[in-house]
């Protein structure tokens, strides 16, 4: 018993940015989409994240302490559209809304998964190629976190998401929706409040 008490606050101490507050962060990465059995995304591109969100205080789940966040985010990604014979370029930007559990591994390193919704609009220089739609996202990553000697600490990791979506739009086969998958590699940086 006092081998896990003495665990579950050495994992706690190790933790540093383990307290309730607030965040921001960004971060870059790449982006491929597929759409479900057809081959009309064939570019893949950059991606960006902006994100926000607050971290609850850390929950006990026997000798781990878990941290519980709400995040909120704004990206964005480049793709190719191959529409017959030529490459429309599509600029798409994701707004989403996840909820994310921390695990302390050791050593400031930290375990994350991210789940939630989005909603996704894409736009290219002609309007006819225009489209939107909403659906889900999961992630994994991992990070290291540090003291940055401002705000409550800071972390940089790595993470893989996937965001499924069902777009719909005016050229789309009488604006009948077609699903389409991302998958994003993401480098980034938080600073916590």
């Amino acid at each position: 018993m006092k081998r896990a008490a003495l665990t579950a606050a050495l994992l706690a101490a190790l933790s540093s940015t383990a307290l309730a507050g607030v965040y921001v962060g960004l971060g870059i990465g790449t982006n491929e989409a597929t759409e479900g059995n057809a081959d009309r995304l064939v570019d893949s591109g950059r991606s960006y994240r902006l994100l926000a969100g607050y971290q609850f205080r850390p929950l006990q789940l026997g000798t781990r302490t878990a941290t519980v966040a709400v995040e909120g985010s704004l990206g964005g990604y480049g793709l190719g559209l191959l529409d017959r014979t030529s490459v429309v370029g599509i600029d798409a930007r994701q707004f989403s809304l996840a909820g994310r559990v921390n695990v302390p591994l050791s050593n400031n390193f930290q375990a994350f998964g991210r789940v939630g919704l989005h909603h996704t609009s894409a736009t290219a220089e002609n309007s006819i190629y225009d489209t939107a739609g909403n659906g889900y996202l999961v992630g994994l990553g991992l990070e290291y976190r540090f003291n940055a000697r401002i705000g409550t600490g800071a972390s940089v990791g790595i993470d893989y998401q996937l965001n499924k979506v069902e777009l719909s739009g005016e050229r789309f086969q009488n604006g009948t929706a077609f699903d389409v998958l991302e998958r994003q590699w993401t480098l980034g940086v938080t600073l916590g409040f």
